[in-house]
């Protein structure tokens, strides 16, 4: 059994890891000199001025020594390449430095390759036509802090280097929805039904963000919602009197350190579940699977306050993520008493078409969490696919364990992506045990376990195919091949088509174990996605769910129809 000495442990021995790696890195690195690729040729030497640095152990004038040495032999090779004594090296241009905020954070926007894993792009060499390295003039990380500005999918600004980004962004989605439900689920809740289930239009998500890098290695993320948290007027109003912001990513962190990679502190994704990690943006359906209610989100948005590492390999075809978390069940950012979850994701690319970018690939990977419950009970719940807003409290709830008192729950899921070409299919299993679960009234159901999953289905009509970001093995932003538009010219009408795609989806969930009667659900949605350009989405679901084996009610169906427009940047 875990308790919550153990969680503090784990805790301590993530800060205490990171620290000596941090502290490691300070005394073996030089922090503020780098080097620039440079067409020109600058000698062989490895000790060269900025390549090594300066060692902090050497004699002063032994320094000095060895540089004026440097500083000759410089000048002379300088003089025979004017004079053509010496071969012009190949000429090199670094790639922009793509900051971790860019994939760590959840956008994913810039499809640029982060640097490996402690190792910065400021430390970049490219061999002359001799094969020797070609070394530019040394500088001060952070000493340009001049930002020029370009659309990027959003604005952004960042410094001629990359030791400075800012990027604004937002994220809007208004939704319309129509249900029929058959009427022996709309009884009350207390009577083992849904309750009322009306039609609706509704902000769905309404988010700020701002997001950026700071000398080179430190990232930072603000997010607020402002359509998630409705407060109802009274229990029996029905009504929402404010709509209160919530918090989703309010993080800092370092990244490209030795080992570690990246260390991220504050509010943030747990790494549990392929679905939950991926940016709610680039879902392919209206609403998640069950799944995301169920284990990945509940009550929280997804996000919870803690640390994280998150890490790859050299070719980027195994990512792994682990950390501390507080088991908060709200979306303001803050945990309290012993409410703690150990979590951690590993994945891996069974294959990657680098050719085409790929285009054509498999990932599979594997979670899981060990948490001690808020407040000290568990709640299993799940909202619908096509959802009856406005978005919070207020939604019909189709299957609910209600609350059972533990001391501990453990999660494992497993998830598999793959695609090609213009086809892509996902896949995710989950399941959960609740230790020693109690309900209010005293009875005692053991160990249950509840589990579900889902599997989805995607063709793109018009040849396009998704995205894929290896550092944090998630789908991406997809970009069409060509941008939806329709303008009059001289020579009459010109259009633009645009993405379009075609999915279906099968998701379930069982709730009933141990004598706990949460129900089941089986539902199968069909889905359209339109993609005028980077950054819309207009998506028209139609969804048919099946609810059963709730203690008192009937089985019944849901026929839902729901349509989203999404701008996000």
């Amino acid at each position: 059994m875990f308790t919550a000495p153990i969680y503090r442990a784990a805790l301590t021995a993530v800060a205490t890891v990171s620290a000596l790696a941090c502290a490691a890195v300070a005394q073996e690195s030089q922090p503020t000199v780098r080097t620039q690729p440079s067409s020109a040729y600058a000698g062989s030497s490895t000790t060269g001025l900025g390549s090594d640095g300066i060692s902090a152990t050497d004699d002063v004038r032994e320094q000095l020594d060895r540089q004026e040495i440097e500083l000759r032999r410089l000048r002379r090779e300088l003089e025979e390449l004017r004079a053509g004594n010496l071969p012009t090296a190949a000429s090199y241009t670094s790639a922009d430095k793509t900051s971790s905020v860019a994939g760590a954070s959840g956008s994913y926007d810039n499809k640029e390759s982060l640097p490996s894993p402690g190792k910065s792009n400021a430390d970049a060499q490219s061999p002359a036509d001799d094969g020797r390295p070609v070394f530019g003039p040394a500088y001060e990380v952070g000493s340009d802090k001049a930002l020029s500005s370009s659309w990027n999918n959003g604005f952004e600004a960042k410094s001629k280097n990359g030791d400075f980004r800012y990027r604004a962004g937002g994220l809007l989605q208004f939704d319309s929805s129509f249900l029929n439900t058959d009427p022996d689920l709309l009884r009350p809740p207390a009577a083992g039904g849904i309750g009322s289930n009306p039609d609706s239009l509704q902000i769905r998500r309404a988010r700020i963000t701002l997001e950026g890098t700071a000398y080179e290695v430190f990232d930072f993320k603000f997010e607020w919602d402002f359509a998630n948290f409705v407060a109802p007027a009274a229990a029996s109003a029905g009504q929402p009197v404010v709509s209160t912001p919530g918090l989703t990513e309010m993080w800092g962190q370092w990244t490209q350190l030795p080992v570690l990679g990246i260390i991220r502190v504050g509010n943030q994704k747990e790494p549990l579940g392929l679905e939950h990690v991926e940016p709610i943006k680039y879902l392919s359906f209206i609403e998640p699977s069950y799944l995301f209610d169920m284990v990945f989100g509940p009550f929280n948005l997804g996000f919870t306050p803690g640390i994280q590492v998150m890490n790859w390999s050299e070719d980027q075809s195994t990512t792994w993520q682990y950390g501390v978390f507080g088991n908060d069940s709200d979306g303001f950012g803050y945990s309290i008493n012993n409410d703690w979850a150990i979590t951690g994701r590993a994945t891996h690319l069974l294959w990657y078409d680098e050719p085409s970018n790929g285009r054509y690939l498999w990932e599979v990977g594997t979670s899981g969490s060990i948490r001690t419950p808020d407040e000290g009970a568990v709640r299993l719940r799940t909202r619908g696919d096509i959802r009856s807003g406005p978005p919070g409290v207020l939604n019909p709830i189709y299957a609910d364990t209600g609350g059972l008192l533990s001391d501990q729950q453990d999660v494992v899921a497993f998830e598999t992506f793959a695609q090609a070409g213009p086809w892509s299919l996902q896949g995710e299993y989950a399941g959960t045990w609740v230790q020693d679960a109690v309900q209010p009234a005293g009875v005692d159901h053991g160990t249950p376990f509840f589990h579900g999953g889902y599997v989805e289905l995607l063709y793109f009509l018009t040849g396009d195919c998704r995205n894929f970001n290896k550092q944090f093995a998630v789908p991406d932003r997809t970009v069409p091949l060509e941008n939806a538009f329709l303008v009059e010219t001289a020579n009459g009408y010109s259009s633009g088509r645009g993405a379009w795609q075609l999915g279906i989806r099968y998701s379930g969930i069982d709730l009933n174990d141990n004598g706990i009667n949460g129900g089941i659900l089986n539902s199968g949605t069909l889905g359209l996605n339109w993609f005028p350009n980077p950054n819309t989405i207009i998506q028209f679901n139609y969804d048919l769910t099946h609810r059963s084996q709730v203690s008192g009610t009937p089985d019944g169906f849901i026929n839902g129809f729901g349509a989203r427009m999404a701008y996000n940047f």
